[in-house]
């Protein structure tokens, strides 16, 4: 992760299938995590930029502001 929050994920196998994430500090708008493996996906609160030449990606993935401030978003990847 770029920041202090916090992450949790759910495997299948080796492979990333939902990551969790929050940021009990409520002071972000966005955290990127860096997963290992290629995922090519996108959503409305998320994108993923990959690396091939290291093989991994890196999720940003933005939070909730306002009333729903630290409040945890799950994706699926």
């Amino acid at each position: 992760m770029d920041s202090q929050g916090m992450a949790m994920l759910k495997m299948d196998g080796t492979r990333v299938k939902e990551l969790t994430v929050s940021d009990p500090s409520r002071k972000l708008s966005r955290i990127l995590v860096t997963v290992p493996g290629i995922y090519n996906s996108t959503g409305d609160n998320f994108m993923t930029f990959v690396n091939n030449g290291q093989n991994n990606t890196v999720v940003v993935v933005d939070l909730p502001q306002g009333f729903y401030l630290g409040k945890s978003v799950t994706i699926r990847l």
